[in-house]
This record gives structure tokens, C-alpha cells and sequence, in this order.
């Protein structure tokens, strides 16, 4: 068997993800909304998840004023790495 191996950034998997469900989706925000420095951003949900049409990733699209570059890229990390966690390939806008 082939082995499979994904990075994204400084994050890697060696289980391909599967399509997001609304379950899924749940699970991978009460996870997500706890993180560091969310709360200078407006997270939405968007794509194929929501139309209930066959995707392969959960986008999402950051809003909002951030005082510093780190606080950023650390909740789009966080982002990344609770979806692998969880199997779902999240794609940021």
C-alpha cells in the first residue's frame, strides 16, 4: 500500500482528509472558536458545505482588524491544524 503524505504549511498528515459534513464542520468550531486572538476577527463559513454539494474542503473567510501580523497567521495554524485533527482540509479566503 502507498503511502500518503500531505503538508500544508508547517502542518502534515498522513491520512487523507474526508469530505466535511455539517457534523464535522460542528465539531472542528467548537474547537476552533477558543482560539488565541479570534476575537479580532469575523469568521464565516462558506462553499460547498453549506450548498450540501460534494467538496473535498470547509472554506472559511477571516474578516477584521489584527494588531500584528503573528496574531494572524497563528489563528489561520490553528485553523489548519484543528481540521486535520479532524480530517477536514480547511482552506482559508
Amino acid at each position: 500500500m502507498k503511502k500518503t503524505f500531505y503538508r500544508i504549511g508547517e502542518h502534515f498528515t498522513e491520512r487523507p482528509w474526508d469530505r466535511p459534513t455539517r457534523e464535522a464542520v460542528e465539531v472542528w468550531w467548537n474547537s476552533f472558536k477558543d482560539t488565541k486572538y479570534l476575537d479580532q476577527f469575523k469568521i464565516w463559513i462558506g462553499g460547498g458545505v453549506l450548498e450540501e454539494t460534494t467538496t473535498w474542503d470547509l472554506d472559511i473567510i477571516i474578516t477584521g482588524q489584527f494588531k500584528y501580523p503573528a496574531d494572524l497567521k497563528h489563528v489561520l495554524d490553528e485553523g489548519i491544524r484543528i481540521g486535520l485533527k479532524h480530517w477536514i482540509l480547511v482552506n482559508k479566503k
